[in-house]
């Protein structure tokens, strides 16, 4: 996973510093777009809506 700083996209938490992971699994993309369609792979998410959707599959 690739990261990057800012504010979650998903859930709207975090700041400049925040790290961002770039989602490249594409079961975890996948996942994320069915429940938030709007989402950009690119612009990431924080370590705690990745946590989040990796959690929905087990």
């Amino acid at each position: 996973m690739k990261e990057k700083k800012g504010k979650c996209p998903i859930c709207g938490k975090g700041g400049h510093d925040q790290s961002l992971h770039i989602i490249e699994q594409s079961w975890l993309y996948e996942l994320i777009k069915k429940y938030r369609p709007e989402w950009v792979q690119e612009d990431g998410a924080c370590p705690k809506c990745v946590e989040f959707y990796e959690k929905k599959i087990k």
